[in-house]
């Protein structure tokens, strides 16, 4: 009995190498099939992982792309009054509202705004002489910003000066004016505390070239001399330095003897959407991002006494409906070739 069973064990034993070297043998004939197999499924994951990451990478570049066309303007403007004209309280305002936008807008809005300080039109004199229907309205700008967007023809970008406001004149209003480099003018402003109005002396120590209204990098300002036939009046506009009007205001407030006088300024701020930070993804975010400010902003400025808040975002709104129908567009071929699969 012993002897019977030790034999089919052997011979079991003995056809365990056969079956190897046949197993080796297949795996020969058969390996190139099971690499072809393994490589395309490494393949098919490969592809199916990337299609996301590919749709997210092609529509994030056509949202961008959007953004940067040139004919809208991607900022988020703010524009209220300032009923004294205090640079204290203007200071005070631009750190407030700036600070709001970078907390509640998030990446969205990290870059510093363009403040524009813009005084009301007011009569100009030359040489003790009214210059009959004709006014003129000062546009402060930090020079900051002037550097990057202004193209100058002559002379410089306005200063602080002690002694009158510099101010620099696109080429239409030189014709409107005779003016030249040197030229000295005198406004008059009116304040509701002060029965006089009160003068202000203008330098011209630049021109630059006319700017179109449509322009985004202007916000609308094209700086060119209006005249309207039913008023016979014809409007000029100036540009000076932020710097320079709200050193105008405080020496207002030492002659009044630390007081603040009544004058209307109007504050425009534009925030610069950050392109970088938009993506295909959060489009919504960005839009909800600007219905909070559209409820935050009012309390913070209430704080400081302004008035006539307005917010716009119509360039912008338009610009995220153009890129979330882009968004659209660009995932069809991807989800077809995903429904495919």
């Amino acid at each position: 009995m012993a002897s019977g069973s030790i034999l089919p064990r052997q011979k079991r034993l003995a056809a365990v190498p056969g079956l190897m070297v046949l197993g080796i043998w297949q795996l020969r004939q058969v390996w190139r099939l099971f690499m072809l197999v393994t490589l395309g499924m490494v393949a098919a994951v490969m592809l199916v992982c990337a299609l996301p990451l590919f749709t997210i990478v092609s529509t994030t570049a056509g949202v961008r792309s959007t953004f940067n066309t040139g004919l809208f303007d991607p900022t988020s403007s703010v524009q209220m009054e300032a009923s004294v004209a205090s640079s204290t309280e203007i200071t005070r305002t631009t750190s407030a509202v700036t600070q709001e936008y970078r907390q509640v807008g998030g990446a969205f809005f990290a870059q510093p705004p363009v403040v524009s300080l813009r005084v009301p039109y007011s009569p100009i004199a030359q040489d003790n002489q009214l210059i009959r229907l004709h006014v003129m309205q000062l546009h402060g700008y930090d020079n900051a910003s002037l550097t990057s967007r202004l193209s100058l023809t002559q002379g410089h970008l306005p200063q602080v000066n002690a002694n009158s406001l510099e101010i620099v004149l696109s080429d239409s209003n030189v014709r409107s004016l005779h003016a030249h480099l040197g030229s000295t003018y005198t406004i008059y402003v009116y304040s509701p505390g002060i029965r006089q109005p009160v003068p202000v002396q203008l330098t011209v120590v630049g021109t630059f070239q006319d700017v179109s209204f449509l322009d985004p990098l202007w916000h609308g300002d094209s700086f060119l001399s209006l005249y309207d036939p039913a008023s016979r009046v014809t409007s000029v506009e100036a540009i000076v330095s932020n710097a320079a009007l709200l050193h105008l205001y405080d020496q207002w407030t030492q002659k009044a003897g630390g007081r603040a006088i009544q004058f209307p300024t109007a504050l425009n701020y534009y925030f610069p959407l950050d392109i970088t930070a938009v993506n295909s993804t959060n489009l919504d975010v960005l839009q909800q991002r600007l219905e909070k400010l559209s409820l935050s902003l009012p309390i913070v400025v209430d704080r400081y006494a302004m008035q006539s808040l307005t917010m716009s975002n119509s360039d912008l709104q338009a610009l995220i409906s153009a890129a979330g129908d882009q968004t659209s567009v660009t995932q069809i071929p991807v989800l077809l070739l995903l429904a495919l699969m």
